[in-house]
């Protein structure tokens, strides 16, 4: 007797233990896996020595690509008190909301339309003719690489880019997504861009390509 006792008193701790005297069956937890998730690999295939990587730095050093969006200020004292000459020019009222314009002194021999101190400073890498101002608002950044062509030693990548203002160009300057092309060679150690269609700089106005000849003006 002492015995059966002693064989029910354990059978009854195991089944209490074990979560007994329900119907649904004890499921474990599913095991957590330690890897990380991955990013997706790209589909793209490029050729040897030449990556997503390699070309973010390649196009970034290509001289059309590094340049700056430029907008204009006119010099002429008539075109940035007209309304309408206003509106072909909508870096003048930024500037002005920035006190960054000189006021204008009647007495002064030369009435053309001057920048202050301050604004020079802040408007690092600015250029000026006779006729204008031509301020950096934005860079341009890539945004995506979309294809990938491969012939012998040269490669053309397509890619979508966009404008990244500058503080100045943030209310003036739209920040659509645009299309590219780059044509590349291998030089044996290095791949380099040497061609690229599609960083046109979405002109304001017929004055950008009058008063001022800069590459990053009149690029296709």
């Amino acid at each position: 007797m002492r015995l059966r006792a002693i064989l029910l008193l354990v059978f009854l701790t195991s089944f209490v233990a074990c979560g007994g005297g329900g119907d649904e069956e004890s499921i474990p937890p599913p095991e957590r896996s330690e890897e990380r998730p991955t990013r997706a690999a790209s589909s793209l295939e490029f050729p040897e020595g030449l990556d997503e990587a390699t070309f973010e730095e390649l196009i970034a050093e290509f001289h059309a690509f590094r340049e700056p969006k430029f907008a204009v200020c006119p010099k002429d004292p008539a075109a940035v008190d007209d309304e309408k000459e206003l509106e072909r020019f909508p870096v003048v009222a930024e500037l002005r909301s920035r006190r960054m314009i000189e006021e204008e002194d009647p007495d002064a021999e030369s009435q053309e339309v001057r920048l202050t101190l301050s604004a020079l400073s802040q408007l690092f890498g600015f250029t000026e003719d006779e006729d204008a101002y031509y301020l950096p608002i934005a860079a341009r950044e890539l945004v995506s690489i979309d294809d990938v062509d491969v012939e012998e030693s040269n490669a053309v990548v397509r890619f979508k880019w966009k404008y990244m203002p500058h503080e100045i160009g943030t209310r003036i300057l739209r920040s659509d997504v645009m299309t590219a092309e780059a044509k590349l060679v291998d030089e044996g150690d290095r791949w380099r861009v040497y061609d690229c269609k599609g960083l046109h700089p979405h002109l304001y106005n017929e004055h950008d390509r009058i008063a001022t000849n800069r590459a990053e003006l009149t690029y296709e």
